[in-house]
């Protein structure tokens, strides 16, 4: 039984609240059967001693029942449910429903909220977002650096913290709007230099107008190939048209070829949620509602139960499976043998009740090896400013990526191509003018 429906009740009846209201506001507001109501009210009056039918027949003595201690606890109660009535007096009802905890916890997602959301998604235009990805590792130096000169069984650690924002505006399929900053740090411990911030980087992206402008703020170390020429400085990538570009569509072929993907996608998920229903690899659970970015969002919460989880994924590659194609899976003792070292995995997906669109998704899981090797990961996503206009500017002192490419390596290209390269027919194959 749902504890915050029997909370629910049991608050509702200490207040004296008759079984009709209860079960009339819970239908109406929540969405709650009346075989579900019927069954929380069973539960609760037999934990009140509150089963007898003449207290079923008579509501409104309910409140004589109480015992003197039970009254007393009440009166901060119902004080407070004075109060929440007068704010709601003057915020309105809308308040109640987004507001009032327990009107919440009573609420359901609809049946066809999958529907919902594929609706949803073809509707929408443009919508912004914000993802932070923190990873912690820590284990034996040979772990990492398996050539290290320093003591191998020494303890070291290496973070990595992610943030990438951005948005897409594509209300006009011809000239799709985009942007996005991301930036990566790196943080070692101090016994750990092979680790140091080489993978530090800064990177901006901006697409308007079918032309793409990238800034590399800071350019990691990668070693074999500086990136150095390219820090500090927009470069554009500019296609001599669209229809060359392979991105001019018209708005009808769009909404059509959309049509299709939500279709596919919906069928899809619907086949997956029968799958996890016969073998259970994946544990859906609905955790009541939540405000994201001041927007009221169902929360569900997904985890893996690890004894079901290779039978479930067999069965999703046979029924996704090219026909005619034989399908080969890894022994289910390598699977186990992969997860055997992941641990609290969990992905929270909250969708809008207002729109029906997803407006945040956090995965998270830890990892602890027989090295002695552990870590952590959560990654994080906000969605927001859905269907609204996303203003962005090309850089003025854009460089063309023709142009770096040629200061980089032009010379050396030139001079390569002007020797000349001999055929064996006595004539050269090109030779370009600098």
């Amino acid at each position: 039984m749902n504890k915050q429906l029997t909370d629910y009740v049991r608050t509702q009846l200490e207040a004296g609240v008759s079984r009709e209201d209860i079960t009339r506001a819970l239908k109406s507001e929540g969405g709650w059967t009346e075989e579900e109501i019927d069954k929380a009210l069973k539960i609760v009056e037999g934990d009140l001693g509150n089963t007898s039918s003449a207290d079923q027949e008579q509501p409104e003595t309910r409140t004589e029942n109480i015992t003197s201690s039970q009254a007393s606890s009440s009166a901060p109660l119902l004080v407070g449910v004075v109060v929440l009535l007068f704010v709601g007096g003057i915020a309105g009802a809308a308040y109640f429903r987004n507001h009032i905890p327990f009107l919440n916890f009573s609420e359901r997602p609809p049946e066809d909220l999958l529907e919902r959301i594929g609706q949803a998604y073809k509707e929408l235009d443009s919508f912004s977002f914000s993802t932070q990805a923190d990873i912690t590792t820590e284990g034996p130096m040979s772990y990492f650096d398996p050539l290290a000169k320093e003591d191998p069984s020494e303890l070291v650690s290496m973070d990595y913290s992610v943030n990438i924002d951005g948005g897409f505006d594509v209300s006009d399929v011809n000239s799709i709007t985009a942007t996005m900053n991301a930036s990566m740090e790196t943080s070692t411990s101090e016994n750990f230099k092979a680790g140091s911030n080489d993978f530090d980087s800064e990177l901006a992206i901006r697409f308007i107008d079918n032309t793409l402008y990238i800034n590399l703020a800071k350019a990691p170390n990668i070693g074999f190939f500086s990136l150095s020429p390219f820090e500090n400085q927009w470069i554009s990538i500019d296609p001599e048209s669209s229809e060359e570009f392979g991105y001019s569509i018209s708005e009808e072929e769009l909404d059509k070829n959309v049509e299709e993907v939500i279709a596919q996608a919906m069928e899809v998920a619907g086949q997956l949620k029968e799958i996890n229903a016969e073998h259970g690899g994946f544990e859906v659970a609905y955790e009541g509602t939540e405000r994201i970015e001041g927007d009221s969002s169902y929360h569900f919460a997904i985890g893996i139960n690890k004894e079901n989880i290779y039978d479930t994924l067999v069965a999703i590659s046979e029924e996704f499976s090219v026909e005619g194609e034989e399908v080969n899976y890894p022994p289910r003792s390598e699977l186990e043998e992969m997860l055997k070292p992941v641990e609290n995995v969990s992905l929270d997906v909250y969708v809008s009740k207002s729109n029906y669109l997803v407006t945040k998704e956090s995965l998270s899981a830890e990892y602890s090896d027989d090295e002695e090797a552990s870590g952590t990961m959560n990654v994080t996503t906000t969605y927001s400013n859905f269907n609204e206009p996303l203003n962005v500017e090309a850089p003025e002192d854009a460089r063309s990526f023709e142009d770096v490419l040629n200061e980089m390596f032009g010379p050396m290209m030139n001079s390569q191509m002007n020797t000349g390269v001999n055929q064996g027919d006595g004539s050269d194959s090109f030779e370009i003018d600098s």
